[in-house]
């Protein structure tokens, strides 16, 4: 059963921290769960609903689903989780899911975009697609490179629309740090014992930060592909 999202959960950040069995829908234009959801700017667009022919959420036909709506939070979740240490006493978490079978596997690793690592981004986008790709094979790794900064995610919404302006400023101040910890991952990533050859995805600003990072490491020999979604490179990056 997908139950609204009460009116007394708890919201810090535009973070929603909710339960970890629950799963939420948002219904009419004026519910909280709605007014929330518009909040994180998080896909509140039918499109995005990947069960909502089967959801069982008991709504109206006009009911519009957030991927919460018909993704139980409990699932999947990764098979480790390890630390990067950064310089100057800063770290970031790497989520890692792994396929079946004896190693080394091939790496797929994984830079989100601005919408962050958050709890609840990681349940109900990443997690799952970090399991797919390792169903087909690739030891995968989602890096929260956001850890090492003062804020979980991007999402700045003024008046319905992300606020680019106000983005591009953070952008500017912090995104050496991003590249930095990026590269660190992709480091620790190549390090270890169970992966083979190495490929990265970015996603919207993680392909920005993924480009910039595998510029630094690919004199090393890694990774061996790039793969960008919906961004490109920022112009104070050097490609060799």
């Amino acid at each position: 059963m997908f139950n609204r999202l009460p009116d007394n959960a708890r919201h810090s950040n535009a973070n929603l921290e909710i339960d970890d069995a629950s799963c939420w829908r948002v219904g009419d234009a004026n519910s909280t769960a709605n007014h929330r959801s518009r909040s994180l700017g998080f896909f509140t667009s039918r499109s995005f609903c990947p069960s909502r022919n089967t959801c069982q959420s008991g709504g109206n036909p006009g009911d519009v689903c957030v991927p919460l709506g018909c993704i139980c939070l409990s699932q999947p979740l990764p098979d480790e989780t390890f630390v990067v240490q950064l310089p100057g006493d800063h770290e970031i978490h790497v989520d890692c899911f792994l396929p079946e079978g004896e190693g080394p596997h091939p790496a797929v690793v994984i830079f989100h975009g601005v919408e962050g690592a958050t709890n609840l981004t990681r349940r109900a986008v990443h997690y799952p697609n970090a399991k797919s790709v390792s169903q087909q094979g690739y030891a995968t790794f989602l890096v929260r490179y956001f850890d090492s900064c003062p804020y979980e995610h991007l999402m700045l919404i003024d008046q319905g629309s992300l606020n680019i302006e106000e983005i591009e400023k953070i952008r500017i101040r912090d995104y050496q740090t991003w590249i930095e910890a990026a590269g660190e991952a992709l480091n620790a990533v190549h390090d270890r014992k169970d992966v083979g050859d190495m490929a990265v995805i970015g996603y919207s600003l993680g392909c920005y930060v993924g480009s910039a990072a595998t510029s630094r490491t690919s004199v090393k020999g890694y990774p061996k592909a790039f793969v960008g979604n919906f961004g490109g490179i920022w112009p104070e990056i050097d490609i060799p």
